[in-house]
């Protein structure tokens, strides 16, 4: 069997998020003569179609359609490159990459701290190390006095 005619209607509809909607309709129909593909020219019969579509929508005297027909290209949060369809918000190099420093910046920090800690620790002792030679008494010398202090 030849196919002799294709027809091809295309419809979308979208939205204005405001309880109102545009819709885009095309149609396309084409002879075939003896020495055309069907399939080859349905594939371009489609392809015309779709193109017309986004046309008339991204066109819209609406801006809510506009915005909707001509969505902002997603980029990847760490190259600023564009992310493929399977890709969420990073590529997965870059989530490996992005992991790996925040990992460095984790051991920077605790090693920030455990300085800090130790000169806080040194401190405190040569604190306490003046403390008892300024009045001249050790940690281990109790006075009577103080036992009878109530509580």
């Amino acid at each position: 069997m030849r196919v002799t005619r294709i027809s091809i209607a295309l419809e979308q509809r979208l939205g204005d998020n405001d309880y109102g909607s545009e819709r885009a309709q095309v149609e396309y129909s084409a002879e075939l003569g003896a020495e055309d593909d069907a399939l080859d020219c349905t594939q371009k019969l489609l392809w015309q179609a779709r193109v017309q579509l986004l046309h008339t929508l991204t066109n819209s005297r609406t801006l809510a359609i506009r915005r909707k027909a001509n969505p902002p290209e997603r980029i990847c949060a760490e190259c600023k490159l564009p992310l493929g369809d399977d890709d969420d918000y990073r590529h997965p190099a870059c989530e490996e990459a992005m992991l790996e420093r925040r990992k460095q910046q984790e051991e920077e920090r605790r090693a920030r701290y455990e300085a800090d800690r130790k000169q806080r620790d040194a401190e405190y002792q040569r604190q306490r190390e003046l403390a008892g030679v300024a009045s001249g008494r050790d940690d281990d010398e109790v006075d009577d006095d103080d036992e009878d202090v109530p509580l």
